[in-house]
């Protein structure tokens, strides 16, 4: 990604385009491409905007909104956030990934590397390159990455579903990360992390943060419950628990 500047109006704007070593993959062309239609259709203050695409070269590239921020996975290696902040972060996450269901797009892949926090506090939700639609077959082929081992929802590791309630799933991982400064589990090898969602229990909350809201520790565990049916119904019903006082 590279930061440009409109020849115009001086706007800065971001360029994607992709890297050298995959210039002739299909299927890195086939995610990228998707990128470009989804970004284009999802237009939400918490996502990223995409506004035109085309070729440089011979070059696949997207001009994008230019986000002024870092990633969340930067600002978590400082240690957990403040509540204030936490709140802040998890309505607007919400917000924006709770929009894209609306319009029956799933990201796939939602974690602190693909989510920017901007100067002053705002969300923006990157990187719709694995999303899929409502009722759509697995997009990923064989040796393509269907998502994050660390974020993914059991149902996902064992069944291949993709669906609103995986991406809750790993939105809950998110707020555990944000609440604790750290993965519920961790494993040197992707499988064993893999099954460790599959089949350990989330470590509690508490004993890692006892300052946080219990009410905020009970909505985090609930997003990430093994199975979907025990999850939120959708992400705004997350919204509104959030809002209560504690």
């Amino acid at each position: 990604v590279y930061k440009a500047r409109h020849l115009k109006d001086g706007t800065t704007l971001a360029l994607k385009v992709i890297s050298p070593e995959h210039r002739d993959n299909r299927e890195y062309h086939k995610r990228f491409q998707r990128e470009v239609e989804l970004s284009q259709q999802l237009r939400h203050p918490n996502l990223v905007a995409a506004y035109e695409s085309g070729e440089i070269d011979g070059q696949m590239c997207m001009v994008m909104e230019w986000v002024d921020g870092k990633p969340l996975e930067l600002l978590l290696t400082r240690g957990p956030v403040p509540l204030d902040l936490f709140l802040k972060l998890a309505q607007q996450l919400l917000a924006g990934l709770h929009f894209a269901h609306t319009q029956h797009m799933f990201h796939r892949d939602i974690k602190p590397a693909n989510i920017m926090i901007t100067r002053d506090a705002r969300v923006k939700i990157l990187d719709f390159g694995l999303a899929i639609g409502e009722g759509q077959t697995r997009f990923t082929s064989v040796g393509f990455s269907m998502g994050t081992p660390s974020h993914m929802a059991p149902e996902m590791l064992t069944k291949g579903i993709s669906n609103a309630h995986t991406d809750q799933y790993a939105l809950g991982v998110v707020f555990y990360q944000m609440l604790t400064g750290q993965a519920p589990f961790a494993a040197s090898n992707p499988m064993d992390l893999g099954m460790m969602h599959v089949q350990q229990p989330v470590p509690p909350i508490h004993a890692k943060r006892p300052d946080a809201p219990r009410a905020w520790q009970d909505i985090t565990l609930k997003m990430m419950a093994k199975k979907p049916e025990q999850r939120y119904g959708d992400l705004a019903e997350i919204q509104a628990e959030l809002e209560r006082p504690i």
